[in-house]
Formats: C-alpha cells, structure tokens, sequence
C-alpha cells in the first residue's frame, strides 16, 4: 500500500536537503534533490491523482524551481512548493481550456506570450479591452488573423482566470486571505499569525506599486475580503492599520454593522460595473 499524504508531508519537511550545501556537498545535494522532486510528486498524487496525473512536467519543473530557489526566510518549503504550483497549475489548466476553446487549435506558445504581454500591459494601465491598433500589432507580430486573436483574448480572459487562491495541506484550493485567521486556530500551519502579519507586508508592498487612481477601489476590495478575520485578532488589527491599501472606512462600517460590502455594492460606489471590479481584484492577486 503506498504512503498516504500525511506520510509524504514529513518526508518533506524533514528531508536533510537544505541541511546540505549545493556546492561542497553536491552529490548528496543532488540526490537529496531527486527524492525531494519524487516526494512532492506523489505528495500530490496521494491528494488527488485523477487532478495531476496529466500535470507531471508542470509538477517536475515547478518542484526543481522551488528547490533552486528556496531559502529559509520564505518559510515552510511545503507552503512555498504548493502556493508556487498552484499558480502553475492554473496557467495550464487555462491554456488547455484555450485550446478547447478553439477547437484544439494549437496556438504556438511564443504567439500566446506576446499576447499575454499586450494583455497585462493593458491590465497594468487599467484597461481591459485592447484597441484595434494593438489587435492589428498583434496580428503583425505573430501572423494570426486578427478576428482569431480576438476570439483567444476572449477565452484568455475567460478561461485564466488568476484567482487568490493556492494549495493548502490538505490539497484543496483556498484564498490565500484564508490564511488570516484567529490567533487560537492551530490545525494549519498556514493560519499562524506571524504569515498572517508576512502576507499584509506582503499586499501593502504590492499595493504601493499600483496606480494611484487604482488604490481606492483596491483598498475597498482588499479590505473587504480580510474585514471579518482581521476584527476577530488584535494582532492582526494592530499589524494592517498601519498599511496603506486598509480602508479604514470600511471597517468602521464592518463594525456598526456587521455586513461585509458585496463586489456589486463596491462597483456600484465607483459607478463601474462588477465585471471590471472583478478583473481588477484578479490583476491584483495575480501579483503576489
């Protein structure tokens, strides 16, 4: 019978290979490598093996880039493998829904890069629909139909949907504001307070490096997905009042009243519709 998720778990965590210097103990650094690139494989495996059995290179080569460039200060390494493959796991998830999409028509993967470039360039100034002078460089670059560009941006958009979300321990796909809970939840090492306060820095950092004309409807957004935990941990609270993206509006309301503001009713004070909100959440999250 093959070891259960539990058992890959402390084959992890308790592997020597960061005990091990790459370069003056290379073969053991090595072969401690491979076992750690197994171990992770049938860690996921053993969560569900039907989801990743058609994942292997995915799994493979983001298990040999969290090795490569892991360091203590991350944190727990297990954490860091599962947050770093989740996101990876989307990418391809959504480029093979693309390619449903669109008939099973390959799109070459350098034609879909430089699609994606215009696509986040346009994110980034808080657009999302391309002009048609960018279609038409598209269209130039890459040799595509314009009217088939038009129809991968639609299911680029639909499909690669960037969520907050990661893998927790127990394999299942979670926010990654999950990971601000109270102080007495001690079933998960993701909810411990000290990676709370990280993932606040975290945001903040993030934060800053929006546009300016963004930050009020990020602020709104941000503050209403963690309101209801950080009120419940004085920690937590003492930690995200000193960051800027924290509406503090907002949370004064969230404790009169006790209700969380929907999408819609953010959307509706900016007199945009839910769809951007949405999008411009998902363009924020995607940068964590």
């Amino acid at each position: 019978m093959g070891k259960g998720r539990i058992e890959y778990e402390n084959l992890i965590r308790s592997s020597a290979l960061f005990t091990l210097d790459r370069t003056t103990q290379a073969v053991a650094y090595k072969r401690e490598a491979l076992k750690m690139v197994e171990y992770l494989y049938q860690y996921l495996m053993s969560i569900n093996a039907e989801r990743y059995c058609e994942f292997g290179l995915e799994i493979t080569q983001t298990a040999n880039s969290c090795i490569k460039n892991y360091s203590p200060e991350i944190g727990d390494f297990l954490n860091y493998f599962n947050s770093a493959f989740a996101k990876e796991y989307r990418k391809s998830f959504a480029q093979n829904k693309m390619l449903e999409q669109h008939g099973g028509v390959h799109i070459p993967e350098q034609d879909q890069r430089i699609i994606s470039k215009f696509i986040k360039l346009a994110e980034t100034q808080g657009s999302y629909e391309l002009s048609s002078e960018q279609i038409h460089q598209i269209s130039a670059a890459t040799g595509i139909q314009e009217s088939k560009i038009c129809e991968y941006i639609q299911a680029y958009q639909q499909s690669f949907s960037q969520s907050d979300s990661y893998l927790n321990d127990d394999g299942e796909e979670g926010s990654l504001f999950d990971m601000i809970a109270s102080e007495d939840d001690s079933t998960n090492e993701l909810f411990e307070v000290d990676q709370a306060i990280e993932l606040l820095r975290h945001i903040d950092e993030v934060f800053e490096k929006r546009q300016q004309r963004q930050k009020p409807l990020l602020s709104k957004l941000i503050t209403a997905k963690i309101v209801s935990d950080i009120a419940e941990n004085e920690a937590l609270l003492s930690e995200v009042t000193l960051h800027a993206f924290f509406d503090k509006s907002l949370f004064s309301e969230y404790m009169r009243s006790g209700t969380v503001p929907t999408a819609r009713e953010i959307a509706s004070q900016f007199g945009i519709s839910e769809q951007s909100v949405s999008r411009t959440y998902k363009t924020f999250i995607s940068l964590l």
